[in-house]
């Protein structure tokens, strides 16, 4: 059968008698057309007879399609480290930017990739989990690349101060010792007299 009865959503192979409905997974958009088309990577579909690649849904978030032709998505978005907005193609395509991690997999958003834990760092994108502690002497107080973040005012630690390793903040000094300097781990016991 061709022209006429084969419309859009319908596909015509050669020596048919009646025309077919597109499967799950493609789509016709060709009266007449011998073959139907594959939906492309990062879409899918579950019914038949779509018309357009337009047609062919976007891979739900949190999951991605890999392939041409899917009438099911592939599956989860990776195992953690990852999320995957509406449209994702394959796991590992929208890794968590430096500074943040994600533990979960299945996330859609990046706002679901959380900020680096104060007092740590994650150096790195698609982490699943925080790198390390923040250096001594110095502070992190969220989002941190480095262990060591930039020797500015507002990470180095100071004066009056100490930061050991891990510290999320600086810590005053207690009563009796005192720091001078800034960036560092402890403070100083008074001198006699003082």
């Amino acid at each position: 059968a061709t022209g006429g009865k084969c419309t859009a959503g319908f596909y015509c192979p050669k020596g048919s008698t009646e025309p077919l409905p597109c499967p799950p997974g493609f789509y016709c958009s060709i009266s007449g057309a011998p073959l139907p088309l594959q939906c492309p990577p990062g879409t899918w579909a579950g019914s038949e007879g779509r018309r357009s690649a337009q047609e062919c849904q976007p891979c739900p978030g949190g999951y991605y399609c890999n392939s041409s032709g899917q009438s099911v998505p592939s599956g989860h978005c990776s195992p953690g480290g990852h999320y995957c907005p509406p449209g994702t193609a394959f796991p590992t395509q929208f890794p968590c930017p430096q500074g943040t991690y994600n533990p979960q997999p299945g996330r859609s958003l990046m706002s679901h990739c959380t900020p680096c834990d104060p007092g740590y760092f994650c150096n790195g994108t698609g982490l699943v989990s925080p790198t390390g502690l923040c250096e001594a002497g110095f502070y992190c107080s969220g989002g941190a690349i480095s262990p060591k973040p930039p020797r500015v005012s507002y990470y180095l630690c100071p004066v009056g101060h100490y930061c050991p390793t891990g510290s999320p903040e600086p810590i005053p000094c207690p009563s009796g010792k005192y720091q001078d300097q800034a960036g560092r781990s402890q403070c100083e016991t008074c001198p006699a007299g003082m």
